[in-house]
């Protein structure tokens, strides 16, 4: 019998021509996109809004979805699936104290970046400026 999926959602967050990511202290360390497993009643962008409250500081403005990123494997952890979207926020940045840090990190810098991201984020990444026409 396979195992059933954990749902989860991530959020591409950008303000102007900077993404708001977070720097994961635990396992699996790096930077990944705000976003986290979806409680049994809630909606993959309710999961978005307060996971990016929680993490981040910041109120979600969600305008579009990336897509669902659900590769065998993606995630070491388990069989996790992710809705993925993207949009903007505001607020005061705050972190997960113990669990993350914000880091805003130039557009034309991920690239670069590459190796610092966790799983499958940068793909995620690389598909919404795919979308967005940056890429």
């Amino acid at each position: 019998m396979p195992m059933q999926k954990i749902r989860c959602a991530d959020m591409v967050v950008c303000l102007g021509e900077t993404l708001i990511l977070i720097e994961r202290l635990s396992s699996p360390l790096g930077l990944a996109l705000p976003g986290g497993k979806c409680e049994p009643e809630e909606t993959p962008t309710q999961t978005i809004r307060r996971e990016l409250i929680e993490e981040t500081g910041l109120t979600a403005r969600i305008e579009g979805m990336v897509g669902v990123f659900d590769a065998e494997g993606r995630d070491p952890r388990g069989p996790y699936v992710t809705e993925a979207y993207y949009g903007s926020a505001h607020g005061v940045v705050s972190a997960e104290p113990n669990r993350t840090r914000v880091v805003l990190m130039p557009i034309d810098s991920v690239k670069h970046e590459r190796s610092r991201f966790v799983l499958d984020h940068y793909s995620i990444i690389e598909a919404y400026l795919k979308l967005v026409k940056r890429l």
